[in-house]
């Protein structure tokens, strides 16, 4: 039996190895292609972040048995989803299948932002909704929950909402973002409940890194998601629903609640967030109340002041502080990292030039607030051409205007466009039923023109800078 047996165990040792004598490549760690994807999604290496991230899920999908035989993906039962993986009737192998939906819905969050970036807003949304469903239905918080695991369910189904609500229009978005309202309130909720709000200021001035500050930062950090859901629903009212009877005092109520829960704010490490500020001064701008709209916008900017000069300086238009005490440094750099999204400092530049025709005549207070708010964006970014457009409108708003400094950054967008709009005509000769890139290059068109007007340039006299 012996002999036997030792022969059967070198046969099985023979048929592991391929005809080289190397043992076959073993299959990547999920937690290292995890790693990888988010490595590239950092770098903006978008394709091989798409193509990790799929893997990933793909591996996923097939652990949890969400995919059939062909390889196609099925429904699970809801009870398969979310829910606290902490309760003691659910077996071992539930609590591995719930952490890996949560991990999988993670996973196809990430997918779902790298395919909208890349315009496919169908696919995008197909995944979203595949990830909120593996974290379980939407539900009211039970006499007494305070487990932290519901709350991080419900912070990651309210960001998988938010989300999908910007690919959403009119009152499809509303609905689901005020389902991610809904998400947001029960986590502060359960937030609340573990922070001591009586020793949390002492603990946040002692820098503390108590278990009672870390709940803090938490409840922070879930606070201001949920301000910023709240002036998104006033956004949505400015756009989409503007026509709506109601639209005016449906934005004062939304506005209300998230200077509300502004209030109740305690800071970590830096000022308040701007959303609410800044949401409202471009809500007074669509009611004509401009001084008011102006007052707003800049204690919006007061609040990413340091942040916003520390990243213009560094391409020549800030504060330049090269002799700054080494204190300072440290604060510029923590500012610095704290800024909101590009997208919405952008907007925050936009709004500014808005509001700067209601200035005192010779006051440049609020077009040079614009100049470090778009010097920032160009630190962090200088391919984006819309600012580089701004730029220009900025120097050109200044009173005197500087016409060279408007010239100089006008010709840039115009060269960045041009190269733009020649790319999207080529990408659109091979994806003709590309309806994303058609609308990009009608906006293209539209900046194009924008600038042409500004420089003077007429058409036919156009040529490429």
């Amino acid at each position: 039996m012996a002999k036997g047996g030792s022969k059967k165990k070198s046969k099985r040792g023979r048929s592991s190895r391929s005809k080289s004598g190397k043992p076959p490549a073993a299959e990547p760690r999920l937690d290292d292609v995890l790693s990888q994807a988010e490595s590239a999604m950092e770098m903006s290496d978008v394709d091989t972040a798409l193509k990790l991230f799929g893997y990933a899920a793909s591996v996923l999908r097939a652990r949890i048995g969400r995919l059939d035989e062909n390889g196609s993906i099925v429904d699970m039962p809801m009870s398969a989803g979310g829910g606290d993986s902490s309760s003691p009737a659910l077996s071992a192998r539930d609590q591995r299948n719930q952490e890996d939906n949560a991990v999988l819905a993670t996973v196809l969050g990430k997918l779902g932002e790298l395919k909208a970036s890349n315009g496919h807003v169908d696919a995008a949304r197909s995944d979203f909704m595949e990830a909120i469903d593996l974290l379980g239905p939407s539900s009211e918080l039970s006499e007494g929950e305070t487990s932290i695991r519901v709350a991080q369910s419900c912070e990651s189904k309210a960001g998988l909402r938010l989300y999908l609500g910007q690919l959403s229009h009119g009152n499809d978005a509303l609905q689901t973002i005020r389902k991610g309202v809904t998400e947001l309130e029960n986590a502060v909720k359960i937030l609340e409940h573990h922070s001591n709000s009586d020793s949390l200021n002492d603990a946040v001035m002692e820098g503390s890194d108590s278990e009672n500050a870390n709940y803090g930062k938490a409840l922070f950090e879930t606070r201001r998601q949920l301000c910023a859901a709240h002036c998104s629903m006033v956004e949505l009212y400015l756009t989409d629903l503007c026509e709506e009877p109601d639209a005016e005092d449906l934005c004062e109520a939304s506005l209300k609640d998230a200077f509300a829960i502004e209030d109740k704010m305690v800071s970590f490490g830096g000022c308040l967030p701007p959303d609410a500020m800044q949401t409202m001064a471009n809500f007074r701008l669509s009611q004509s109340r401009g001084l008011e709209a102006l007052d707003f916008i800049m204690k919006a900017y007061g609040r990413m002041r340091t942040g916003c000069e520390a990243m213009s300086s560094l391409v020549g238009l800030g504060e330049c502080n090269g002799d700054a005490e080494p204190s300072r440094e440290l604060v510029e750099v923590e500012a610095a990292s704290q800024l909101p999204e590009y997208n919405f400092r952008c907007q925050t530049a936009k709004i500014m030039l808005e509001c700067a025709s209601f200035q005192k005549e010779g006051d440049n207070v609020c077009i040079e607030a614009s100049i470090q708010v778009l010097g920032s964006l160009l630190a962090e970014n200088d391919e984006v051409a819309d600012v580089w457009l701004l730029m220009g409108c900025s120097f050109a708003a200044l009173s005197p205007p500087n016409n060279d400094a408007a010239k100089y950054y006008w010709e840039t967008a115009l060269s960045m466009l041009n190269a733009a709009r020649e790319g999207l005509e080529v990408m659109i000769e091979h994806d003709a039923e590309n309806e994303c890139l058609e609308q990009e290059l009608q906006s293209i068109q539209c900046q194009l023109e924008e600038v042409k007007a500004k420089l003077g340039i007429e058409d036919e006299d156009m040529t490429e800078t």
